[in-house]
């Protein structure tokens, strides 16, 4: 989900040709494998409890016309792409789409090479991070499994929205929801919080 809100941020256009509407009450998704491109269709029902949505749509009313659900589908057809050998060869599932690497994802979203891993402990990292942020390059970072700051959820995939040079902290993301806020955080809060960051190449 982090890769999914850090694309629609910086390249809404590659969310936008994501999807074709079939106009049958199906939706086919573009993903990328090593480039190139695959395709997966599924239909327009979501996973629900109580009248509310689950997974990616969580707590969003059933009955609300006007609800965004663009990523709902796109999180439906990656659960649904897993099972292909070239993504993993899962089992069609949404259990399948938890805990997948940040670059992983943004490979098959976005069709770009990817960078995995950069530790945000290495003397470098403040560096390499404001190059690929000055640069337009897609970024994730990793929590640690357990954060010293209770404003940071343990073990989970933020998509930065901003880096001020000038300051050096990084603006965040939960995709969980922007109920969630913006987190803003210095490196050194970063590096204390966030185990590694992953970016397109």
């Amino acid at each position: 989900m982090s890769s999914l809100a850090e694309t629609a941020l910086r390249s809404p256009a590659t969310i936008t040709n994501m999807f074709i509407v079939n106009g049958d009450g199906t939706y086919t998704l573009k993903f990328y494998h090593s480039g190139v491109a695959e395709y997966v269709t599924v239909d327009s029902q979501l996973p629900a409890s109580g009248g509310y949505l689950e997974y990616a749509g969580l707590g969003i009313s059933t009955a609300d016309p006007n609800a965004e659900l663009w990523y709902a589908f796109a999180e439906k057809g990656m659960a649904q792409a897993r099972e292909m050998s070239d993504f993993g060869g899962s089992q069609n599932a949404y259990s399948s789409v938890e805990g997948m690497y940040i670059y992983a994802c943004l490979g098959y979203i976005t069709g770009q090479s990817t960078v995995g891993i950069t530790f945000t402990s290495g003397s470098t990292s403040l560096s390499t991070f404001a190059s690929a942020w000055s640069a337009g390059k897609l970024i994730g970072l990793a929590s640690y499994v357990s954060p010293p700051s209770p404003s940071v959820v343990g073990n989970h995939a933020y998509a930065v929205v901003g880096f001020d040079s000038a300051t050096n902290t990084v603006t965040l993301f939960n995709p969980w929801g922007i109920q969630y806020g913006l987190l803003t955080l210095s490196w050194s809060q970063v590096q204390a919080n966030f185990q590694y960051f992953d970016r397109t190449a």
